[in-house]
């Protein structure tokens, strides 16, 4: 078995993939960083549902730091001793306003990781990584990277820098694992985040239980509006406008499968290949914004993007407005996926490669019923 050191362990991939390299027997030195007055053990402990942290091996760092904050003795002790490095830890913001602190830790954390594996003579670098390098292009190979696509913010090429870093500093001794969108575990729902397919559906979740302790006289004016609760309140009927490709898809991958595939392949000598964690059959976006809707109890919206300002109903139009807003960020991939190539994936794992579950109305079922069960993360999260 192999000591691997981690980072992004208490993340939505990172904690899934430590919880299934542990029960393989390898031996796992976790990177982690204190937040939120928590210390590195309480973070570990909570994103691995363990009551205790009992015999691992915890670093308390940062990736943005210099040797990313470990300690010159823990480097001389641990030199020459650890077999693979796994990097999870990333910013997943698309927001330009916070372009500095992604670029910090997405490329300069990638380089000061790097540097950190090198002190530590660890043999091989093992990547985390998103299929969203492919930006705007229509097919992405796993031997494409920088093919003239354009990144659609700086996330996208916050990654592409990152992958360009680990191929000039590890040569041949990579693996890099490029990831569709990663979703609840496909039997239970379970997530600890709520990022990326979750957040349009966050704001619908909490605006119409937001109305459900309104008052009658400020409902009726919200009804004045064709914003209203139908049927006993089991429908919310909100009149929004959705910009959407009719065609386009979305590859949403759960994590349990994730987890499973990138501890196989992390078990693989690294070779300097790239290999795709995606869908290969994923379904429209408006299917799935469709399904979504009817999970929440949500209809009355339309993809006919007519304006912006809904005249002369103010309340609906302000609504629009700070949806937009909230959204923004991830417009671009609800009007254009490309297609991901997956020769590489499928020919190093052979039969032992499992395709991800069908995203089909019981998956997605699964995903919304714990979404809704926690207040989409407002409530305890509880893994099950």
């Amino acid at each position: 078995m192999a000591t691997i050191l981690i980072t992004g362990a208490t993340g939505t991939v990172g904690s899934s993939l430590a919880s299934s390299l542990e029960s393989k027997g390898h031996r796992l030195v976790y990177l982690v960083r204190p937040k939120n007055n928590q210390n590195v053990e309480e973070r570990l402990s909570n994103a691995l549902n363990l009551r205790g942290i009992e015999s691992r091996i915890i670093w308390e760092g940062d990736i943005v730091l210099s040797k990313c904050g470990v300690k010159e003795s823990e480097i001389q002790r641990w030199k020459g001793k650890i077999d693979k490095l796994i990097h999870c830890a990333s910013s997943i913001s698309f927001d330009e306003l916070q372009k500095k602190q992604t670029l910090a830790v997405n490329v300069g954390g990638t380089s000061n990781i790097l540097n950190l594996a090198i002190l530590l003579e660890i043999p091989e670098f093992h990547h985390i990584s998103t299929a969203y390098v492919a930006g705007d292009a229509d097919y992405f190979r796993e031997t494409d990277l920088d093919i003239g696509q354009t990144c659609r913010n700086p996330y996208e090429w916050s990654k592409l820098e990152a992958e360009k870093l680990v191929r000039k500093k590890f040569s041949k001794r990579y693996s890099i694992y490029r990831l569709a969108i990663v979703v609840g575990d496909s039997l239970t729902g379970y997530t600890p985040q709520f990022t990326g397919y979750y957040r349009p559906f966050a704001f619908f979740w909490h605006l119409q239980n937001s109305l459900k302790k309104k008052t009658p006289d400020i409902l009726r004016r919200y009804a004045n509006e064709g914003i209203f609760f139908d049927g006993s309140n089991a429908t919310f009927i909100l009149p929004i406008q959705i910009t959407c490709s009719p065609i386009s898809t979305l590859n949403l991958i759960p994590r349990d499968w994730v987890a499973e595939v990138l501890s196989s392949l992390a078990e693989i000598p690294a070779t300097g290949k790239v290999f795709h964690l995606v869908h290969p059959k994923p379904k429209r976006v408006r299917w799935i914004i469709d399904m979504t809707f009817d999970y929440l109890g949500i209809n009355g919206y339309s993809y006919d993007r007519q304006n912006n300002d809904h005249p002369n109903r103010p309340l609906l139009s302000k609504i629009q407005r700070i949806f937009d807003h909230d959204v923004r960020a991830y417009l671009p991939y609800i009007i254009h996926e490309a297609s991901f190539g997956t020769s590489n994936i499928r020919s190093i794992l052979g039969d032992s490669y499992s395709l991800p579950p069908e995203v089909d109305e019981i998956f997605l079922k699964r995903l919304i019923e714990y979404a809704k069960s926690v207040n989409f993360g407002k409530k305890k999260r509880v893994k099950t």
